[in-house]
């Protein structure tokens, strides 16, 4: 799936302005590692989770996650770059190895078929109104979940998103009609 022509790249997306919502690549070389092991021991919670293993989603996430940043924005002043996209596709091999990891990580996933993303808001480290800001993504979520549009769960600090079949056609015309796949 992680290859797969139906998803999109999220650097392009960023590079253009596209994204509302941050991410940041799951490290791979050793320097970058010992980096964000020295940066987790100087600064915990600076930034949510180690990041993405592929930097790709199929284009109704994109949408949706935007969407729910805006709202965020919308609803809470402060919120502005507060939505963090902490997992979005996931091959089976990656969700097996979370899984022997002790993750709660099903089979079958929706994210191995790419309509579920992991979220979060930033860490109190970073802004001191993060609490509230947690809150108001919480209650957006919530009242989504109540309109059918899409499935949650909170695990401690992070939301598993899930989309509604019935959004899928909505949230691609919506990236279509702001510039189509990159």
């Amino acid at each position: 799936m992680a290859r797969s022509p139906a998803l999109v790249d999220l650097d392009p997306l960023r590079a253009r302005g596209r994204i509302a919502f941050r991410y940041r690549r799951q490290a791979t070389g050793l320097p970058v590692r010992v980096a964000r092991a020295v940066e987790r021991r100087l600064r915990p919670g600076a930034a949510p989770g180690a990041g993405l293993r592929y930097c790709r989603a199929r284009p109704e996430i994109v949408s949706l996650l935007n969407e729910l940043a805006q709202q965020l924005t919308q609803e809470h002043g402060d919120a502005r770059g507060a939505l963090w996209l902490n997992s979005a596709v996931r091959s089976q091999s990656h969700q097996d190895h979370l899984r022997s990891l002790g993750y709660s990580a099903l089979d079958p996933s929706s994210h191995c078929t790419g309509y579920a993303a992991d979220i979060t808001v930033r860490h109190p480290a970073r802004r001191g109104d993060d609490e509230a800001i947690a809150a108001a993504l919480n209650d957006i979520l919530q009242r989504r979940q109540n309109a059918g549009e899409l499935n949650v769960i909170r695990s401690g600090r992070v939301w598993h998103t899930c989309l509604a079949p019935a959004e899928i056609p909505r949230l691609r015309a919506r990236f279509d009609a702001e510039g189509g796949v990159n």
